[in-house]
């Protein structure tokens, strides 16, 4: 996962592997007051396997975690955001 600041919000990079068959998935966000936010889908891949390129209106400095998980809601991944020094 790359994060990229953008003056608007932030750009993620994601490179995932291991996805289930048949499911379609989704990015979802959470910021620092706790707002919730799918920033992406996409439909499942026969190799398991997805590079998906989301945004959100979320500065990196407001990003605190993100999931990766079915659009069922099933987690798949699931990531917390760190700062250096925190």
């Amino acid at each position: 996962m790359t994060l990229i600041p953008k003056p608007w919000g932030t750009e993620l990079a994601l490179s995932l592997q291991g996805l289930p068959a048949r499911e379609d998935c989704e990015v979802v966000v959470t910021g620092i007051h706790g707002q919730r936010a799918t920033i992406g889908n996409w439909s499942a891949t026969p190799d398991h396997v997805a590079r998906v390129d989301v945004a959100s209106d979320m500065s990196p400095s407001q990003l605190v975690s993100l999931t990766v998980q079915t659009v069922a809601g099933t987690p798949l991944l699931g990531a917390t955001l760190t700062r250096p020094g925190s």
